[in-house]
């Protein structure tokens, strides 16, 4: 049998060393095709909300989030163990080995990513503007309020909205993140349709979902105009955008 085996595994390598195999893609689905129907849309924005709640909420991630705000007069951690990470937090001097904040970086740009995907491989071309705009909202609250989380822990960050890969991209300033962050919201603002969360019926109902919403991208909006108006920015006019967007949730 042992023979037999090794008589037959040599035919094959002979065989296989004999063919000019060309890789292909047959079976596979393209992003193109997934997204081709309402359906496939609606289960891909699914999966952008599974996404983000993976890799920026889920486990330990929300833990992991709290090693960027130490050192706060109402956050603080405790002597040894395995506190190291949080520690540099509470003296202000985070290493680029910090394996928490390591994780929170790699995580939210991996979702980021799929949201930068999504927007690429939507075709407005198949949809109604109304369907299309909704879903396109959607991916960009949730780039939004991931990259005011980042803004919030890191800074600086480097701002990327497209799936392109640019290895020598370099950090924008806070500004420019924030600017992006609003931009975001604002049409999430205008598009996301979301009546459990944006109707007084909806709302008295408790018909919760956990999508975005007109009122969650306004809540996310006095966040950021509030940041502009601040450190380092000081920005006019924020504080009015501030009073506009929480009076209306209000």
């Amino acid at each position: 049998n042992i023979s037999k085996s090794l008589f037959l595994g040599s035919a094959l390598m002979i065989l296989a060393t004999g063919c000019d195999i060309d890789e292909g893609f047959k079976g596979v689905v393209s992003p193109q095709a997934y997204y081709s129907s309402e359906n496939g849309v609606e289960s891909g924005i699914n999966g952008l909300y599974a996404l983000y709640h993976d890799n920026t909420v889920g486990g330990n991630l929300f833990k992991d989030k709290l090693a960027g705000f130490m050192g706060a007069d109402d956050m603080t951690t405790q002597d040894g163990g395995n506190k190291a990470p949080y520690r540099e937090g509470d003296q202000f001097y985070h290493t680029g080995g910090n394996t928490l904040l390591g994780e929170v970086w790699e995580n939210h740009y991996k979702a980021i990513h799929g949201c930068n995907e999504f927007i690429e491989n939507v075709d407005p071309a198949l949809f109604t503007e109304e369907f299309y705009n909704h879903a396109i909202g959607n991916a960009r609250f949730l780039r939004a309020i991931q990259y005011f989380e980042l803004y919030l822990i890191f800074g600086d960050v480097p701002l990327i909205t497209t799936t392109e890969m640019d290895l020598g991209m370099s950090r924008n300033t806070m500004e420019e993140v924030l600017d992006q962050v609003v931009e975001d919201l604002e049409f999430a603002k205008d598009w996301v349709i979301n009546e459990e969360r944006d109707t007084q019926a909806g709302v008295a109902g408790r018909m919760i979902n956990g999508r975005a919403s007109k009122t969650a991208a306004k809540a996310y909006l006095a966040k950021a105009h509030m940041a502009l108006a601040g450190w380092p920015v000081k920005r006019d006019g924020q504080w009015e955008k501030v009073k506009e967007y929480t009076g209306e949730i209000i």
